[in-house]
């Protein structure tokens, strides 16, 4: 039972540093609540959407998807912004 919050919990902590990158305790932990807040966001989505043909069986893939895009989010921008500093 336990294991979906600490699931949960990670997931938080994933999503919110990749939206907002550490600098101090406040922004880490509003980081946190954001992140917490948008992976409950697209849990419920995926739960409730029609539209997409996507079912309640699917909630996994959605989650999976949802916290490997947050891991490969900051890679990318990297990327980026060695890119754009190449070119000026």
């Amino acid at each position: 039972m336990g294991v979906g919050t600490i699931v949960i919990g990670l997931a938080a902590v994933i999503i919110g540093e990749t939206l907002l990158p550490a600098r101090s305790m406040i922004i880490t932990t509003l980081a946190c609540v954001l992140g917490a807040l948008l992976y409950r966001f697209f849990i419920a989505m995926a739960l409730n959407t029609d539209f997409m043909g996507l079912q309640a069986q699917d909630l996994n893939l959605v989650t999976a998807v949802l916290v490997a895009v947050a891991l490969l989010v900051p890679a990318y921008k990297r990327k980026l912004r060695g890119l754009f500093k190449g070119k000026n």
